[in-house]
C-alpha cells in the first residue's frame, strides 16, 4: 500500500459530538506507519513510542536515558513494573515536589568538593520525609507481601542515595549524577504508592472509576484488557493497533506524533557512557539494567581485579562482572592497574635511584621534612634491595614537589608552579571517588613535560607523530588534560587554559603573589600533603590485613581533629601544622599511633619493638624513637614494593 495514501485515510471519522469517550475511541489518534497507528480515549496528545529492534539504551549528559527512561517518557505498558505508568509528570513549579524534577542548587565546599545549597538541601529533605510518611502510613495496610517488598526495595534505595549525596564528598558530576539517581527512585516511589492505593483498586473495580485523566506517564499497550483498566483507572493510555482496524474506529481528532526530541537529553557525556542494554523496548530487563546501573553508582575500580583485559565496549552488564560493570558505569578506564605487577628493568632502578625522593630537598622556600622521615630513608634506601618486580603505571599521583625547586640555584620555578595552578582544579578531580580516571601514577618526566606545555603549542601534540621519548611524554600529557576538560565539561581550547590567570584558595595567582616565599610554602605543602594521602592509601591497599575499617583508619592517619574528614579536602591554615605536620612531637603523637594501628595489619610487616597507646610513650625522647622507628617501616614497606621512597608529609615552619 501506498504510504501516502495510508497517511490520507487517518482523518476525523465516525465522530459522536457530545457522547462519551469509550476505551477503544480515539480522542486523539496518530499514525505511526502503513502498518500501524496510536488512539487514545483520555490523552490530549500522542507521544512517539520508543520503536527499534536494537535500542541502545545508556546514560545522557543529564544522567537519564532519554527517551528509552521510564520516569520521563511512556514506555511499553508491563505488568511487573506497572507502577511506571503512574510515575507524575513534572509538576508546575509552585507544587513543593517539583524539586524532584529540577536541576539541584550546588555549591562548591571547598577546591573539588560540593555539596546541595543549605536552603535547596532543606526543601528536598522535607519533601523526601513527605512521602515517606506517607508511603508508610499506606504500607501498614498492606497485605499484598509483593507489593511490600517492592516499597520497601524503592524507599532502601531513596534513602540510602540520600544519605550518600548529604554525606559523601562528591565532585559536581557525581553529586549531579547520584542527584539524578534520587529523583528517579523518589518518582518511582510515588507512583508505586499511588499504584497500590488508587489505581490498582479502581483497575480491580474495588473503588469507583475515574472522572478524569490524571497527569502521570502512561504507558502504550497492545493489549485491549490494559487499555480498560487504565481508562477505568484515569491513566493515560495509547492503545497501537494494526491499520485493518482503522475504519471501524471513532475518531474524533488526529494529531502529529510528539518528539521526545527538545523535550529531553539525547546528547551523550564526555566521556560517553556505555550502552548497558540493546534490544527492544518491550524487553523486561531494561528497567533491571537501569536498576543495576543506578546501584552501582559511585563505586570505584576495582583494584584487586584479577584481569586488566579491557572489557568490551558494548553488552549489557549482567554479562560482566560486577568490577567489569562498575567501571564501565562509571565511565573509569579499566585496564592496568597501578597494582599489577612486571619485572623490573635494570634502567628502572638507575633512574629511581637517582630521583630527589630518596633524600627530599630541605630549602628555606620549601615545606620541612621531619628529621625522623629523613633517618628512615638513609637507613632503609640504601641497605635495600631493589624490587625485582614493579607497578606497571609507577610515578606519583601529583607531581613531585621538587619538580618545582631548582636545586641548582637554590630559587624555587615560578613557571612550574604558575602552570601547576592553572591545571590543578583538572588534576585533582582525576583522584576525586568514581572520577571518570583511574588516578594512576603518572612518571616524573609526563609531570615536567605537562609543567612545560606552551599554550602556542599545545593543541599540535596530539596530531603529531609521537618519535620520541619526549614527544610520547608530551603526548601523554596532552591526552589526559584534554579528557579532564571533557569530563569535566570545561568550556574552549587547552590553549585558552594555559593562559588563564590560576585561582589557589579562591584567590587569583599574580606575580607579585608569587614570589611570596609563605605562598610557595602553601602550593608545595599542598601537593606533598595530597600525595603522602594518595600513597598512603596506596601502600595500604597492596599490603592491608584483613580488616573492614580501612576508611576510617585512612583518615585517623591523615585528618588532624577539628579538620575535614575527607581524602582530598584540606584546610592549609591549620593542617599545616598539625597532625603529622605539628612541630611538637606529643601532638604528633596520637596520629603516629593511628599509622601504627593501620600498618601493624599490612602483609609483610615487620614487628618493631615498639607499644601501640600513647601511655606508654610519656616522654619526648620515647615519642622521638617510636617516631623513627615507624617511618623507617613504613619506608622500608613503599620502597620494597614500589621502588623508590615515598612522598611524605611536610611541616610549614613559621
Amino acid at each position: 500500500m501506498d504510504a501516502n495514501a495510508t497517511k490520507r485515510k487517518l482523518v476525523p471519522q465516525n465522530q459522536r459530538p457530545g457522547q462519551p469517550i469509550r476505551p477503544f475511541d480515539a480522542k486523539v489518534a496518530a499514525l505511526i506507519d502503513d502498518d500501524f497507528f496510536i488512539t487514545t480515549p483520555n490523552a490530549d496528545f500522542v507521544p512517539q513510542p520508543p520503536l527499534g529492534h536494537n535500542r541502545e539504551l545508556f546514560m545522557r549528559a543529564d544522567f537519564r536515558y532519554a527517551d528509552d527512561d521510564p520516569i520521563q517518557w511512556p514506555q511499553p505498558y508491563w505488568p511487573l513494573h506497572a507502577h511506571q505508568a503512574c510515575i507524575p509528570r513534572e509538576p508546575p513549579r509552585i507544587d513543593r515536589s517539583s524539586i524532584m524534577w529540577r536541576t539541584p542548587n550546588i555549591q562548591c565546599c571547598n577546591d573539588f568538593v560540593y555539596c546541595l545549597n543549605h536552603e535547596f538541601k532543606k526543601e528536598a529533605q522535607d519533601v523526601i520525609n513527605q512521602l515517606l510518611q506517607a508511603v508508610s502510613k499506606h504500607r501498614q495496610s498492606l497485605t499484598d507481601t509483593t507489593a511490600k517488598i517492592s516499597l520497601s526495595s524503592l524507599i532502601n534505595l531513596t534513602l540510602n542515595f540520600w544519605e550518600r549525596i548529604t554525606t559523601l564528598p562528591m565532585t559536581k558530576n557525581e553529586l549531579l549524577r547520584c542527584f539524578a539517581e534520587l529523583q528517579r527512585f523518589y518518582r518511582e516511589l510515588t507512583g508505586m504508592l499511588d499504584f497500590l492505593r488508587i489505581y490498582r483498586p479502581r483497575m480491580n473495580g474495588l473503588t469507583a472509576p475515574a472522572t478524569s485523566t490524571a497527569d502521570r506517564l502512561g504507558a502504550f499497550t497492545f493489549d485491549p484488557n490494559i487499555v480498560q483498566e487504565f481508562a477505568s483507572a484515569g491513566l493515560p493510555v495509547w492503545f497501537i493497533r494494526p491499520i485493518k482496524d482503522l475504519y471501524h474506529v471513532r475518531i474524533e481528532e488526529v494529531v502529529q506524533l510528539q518528539s521526545p526530541q527538545g523535550l529531553l537529553e539525547f546528547k551523550p557525556s564526555k566521556p560517553r557512557f556505555p550502552t548497558i542494554f540493546r534490544g527492544k523496548a518491550t524487553n523486561p530487563r531494561r528497567t533491571d539494567e537501569i536498576r543495576v546501573a543506578s546501584r552501582i553508582a559511585l563505586h570505584c575500580s576495582d583494584v584487586f581485579a584479577e584481569s586488566d583485559s579491557p572489557p568490551p565496549s558494548n553488552g549489557t552488564s549482567t554479562s560482566l562482572p560486577i568490577s567489569r560493570a562498575v567501571d564501565r558505569q562509571a565511565s573509569v578506564r579499566y585496564g592496568s592497574h597501578p597494582y599489577k605487577l612486571s619485572h623490573a628493568k635494570r634502567e628502572q632502578h638507575k633512574y629511581f635511584a637517582s630521583l630527589p625522593l630518596i633524600v627530599p630537598p630541605n630549602v628555606p622556600y620549601a615545606p620541612t621534612v621531619a628529621q625522623a622521615w629523613l633517618a628512615g630513608f638513609s637507613r632503609v634506601v640504601p641497605s635495600a634491595c631493589f624490587p625485582t618486580l614493579l607497578p606497571k603505571a609507577y610515578g606519583t599521583a601529583l607531581p613531585d614537589p621538587s619538580l618545582f625547586l631548582d636545586l641548582k640555584s637554590q630559587c624555587p620555578r615560578h613557571d612550574f608552579i604558575m602552570q601547576w595552578l592553572r591545571l590543578r582544579p583538572l588534576l585533582l578531580q582525576r583522584l576525586c571517588l568514581s572520577s571518570m580516571f583511574v588516578a594512576r601514577p603518572l612518571a616524573r618526566k609526563v609531570w615536567r613535560a605537562m609543567l612545560m606545555l606552551k599554550s602556542d603549542t599545545c593543541d599540535l601534540v596530539l596530531s603529531s607523530p609521537a618519535t620520541t621519548q619526549a614527544a610520547e611524554e608530551r603526548y601523554t600529557a596532552v591526552l589526559l588534560l584534554q579528557q579532564s576538560m571533557e569530563a569535566l565539561f570545561a568550556q574552549g581550547p587547552l590553549s585558552t587554559l594555559l593562559t588563564s590567570v590560576p585561582i589557589f584558595r579562591a584567590e587569583e595567582v599574580t606575580d607579585a603573589v608569587l614570589q611570596q616565599q609563605s605562598f610557595v610554602n602553601e602550593v608545595l605543602w599542598e601537593l606533598a600533603e595530597l600525595n603522602w594521602r594518595m600513597e598512603l592509601k596506596s601502600i595500604d591497599a597492596v599490603r592491608n590485613g584483613p580488616l573492614d575499617t580501612r576508611h576510617e583508619l585512612l583518615l585517623d592517619c591523615m585528618c588532624p581533629s577539628g579538620t575535614p574528614r575527607y581524602l582530598l579536602a584540606l584546610d592549609i591554615t591549620r593542617q599545616s601544622r598539625s597532625g603529622l605536620a605539628s612541630p611538637k612531637p606529643q601532638d604528633r603523637l596520637v596520629h603516629l599511633i593511628h599509622l601504627k594501628h593501620l600498618m601493624v595489619t599490612w602483609h609483610g610487616y615487620p614487628r618493631t619493638p615498639f607499644l601501640a597507646e600513647p601511655d606508654h610513650y610519656p616522654t619526648v625522647e620515647l615519642i622521638l624513637q617510636l617516631e623513627e622507628l615507624l617511618f623507617e617501616t613504613f619506608v622500608w614497606c613503599f620502597y620494597s614494593f614500589f621502588g623508590r621512597a615515598p612522598i611524605v608529609p611536610r611541616t610549614i615552619v613559621d
